[in-house]
């Protein structure tokens, strides 16, 4: 299993303040399949890493998926400072995508995605 291969941390930040250490709890838990949430949501981490790689501020990604804007803070924050281990779970992802796309593809052997496909191009040419 793909998961197994590395261990993410997700459970909190020590902040430095002017007079003590605090932890900061971080808006992020494993779910059941390894899967890394925002919150109490099914939003994955990774929708909300690949929206500001892509330019949004916390503030839009807020706008967009069911959490706050503290949430996809801590959510950017959480992958700022601890870079190369989200990579890595998200290369992960990523692949594992791929893999579960190949054997879609691979068991659809009735051909209902070609179906699928011949069916919207027809309704698309009818309504056109």
């Amino acid at each position: 299993m793909l998961g197994a291969a590395f261990r993410v941390s997700v459970t909190s930040m020590k902040v430095i303040t002017e007079t003590s250490v605090t932890h900061i709890p971080v808006p992020l838990r494993l779910d059941e399949s390894g899967t890394i949430r925002v919150g109490s949501t099914r939003v994955t981490v990774d929708l909300v890493i690949e929206e500001f790689l892509e330019g949004a501020t916390p503030e839009e990604i807020a706008m967009n998926y069911p959490i706050t804007v503290s949430e996809a803070y801590g959510a950017i924050t959480w992958y700022l400072m601890r870079r190369e281990e989200a990579d890595a779970y998200l290369g992960e992802r990523v692949a594992k995508a791929a893999e579960l796309r190949e054997w879609f593809e691979a068991r659809d052997a009735r051909g209902i995605r070609a179906r699928i496909q011949a069916a919207k191009q027809k309704q698309a040419a009818a309504s056109a």
